[in-house]
């Protein structure tokens, strides 16, 4: 059964979404069947979460909320793990 779901998170990281993080949430979004798109609707943007262009695009500094939508039948799970990865402040981005 195809599901929508969406869910919103704020961007802590203090660089915001740049390549690295842009690289994180890609890897992410291809495990999942479902269709994902992350928006910055303050900006106007969304994005394909599976296209690293499309996520570099995004403008998302610090403070930014942004808006996951995720389309098809593991949705919850894959707006969740955005959701999760994002809220978590890209911790491997460090290493």
């Amino acid at each position: 059964m195809i599901q929508r779901v969406e869910k919103r998170v704020t961007v802590t990281n203090s660089e915001g979404i740049h390549a690295r993080p842009s690289v994180m949430i890609v890897k992410l979004a291809q495990t999942f069947r479902s269709q994902l798109t992350v928006a910055n609707d303050r900006e106007g943007v969304e994005a394909n979460a599976r296209s690293i262009l499309d996520m570099i695009s995004l403008v998302a500094t610090q403070g930014t909320e942004l808006r996951i939508v995720a389309e098809g039948e593991d949705a919850e799970v894959a707006a969740l793990s955005i959701v999760d990865l994002v809220a978590s402040g890209f911790p491997e981005v460090g290493k």
